[in-house]
């Protein structure tokens, strides 16, 4: 649902997608792996374990969506 970047050691299967990146500014179609989730369910919660992480606190602690979307873009997400 996240779209969540496989590595290894995430716990969960690999499934490749055509995808696109943008490095250097320029949107660059490639393959990448992304975690494969059984549920929907271990999807979000996979998803709560990541903005758990102490550089995504300013999204958790967001008085509105607004400022928990500006804090999301400023954790680099």
């Amino acid at each position: 649902m996240f779209g969540i970047k496989w590595t290894e050691g995430s716990g969960y299967e690999v499934q490749e997608f055509n995808t696109h990146e943008f490095i250097n500014g320029v949107n660059t179609p490639m393959i990448c792996r992304f975690r494969k989730y059984d549920t929907l369910g271990d999807s979000i919660l996979d998803q709560g374990k990541i903005l758990s992480f102490s550089r995504y606190k300013s999204v958790i602690t967001s008085k509105d969506y607004k400022e928990a979307c500006q804090n999301v873009y400023n954790s680099f997400y």
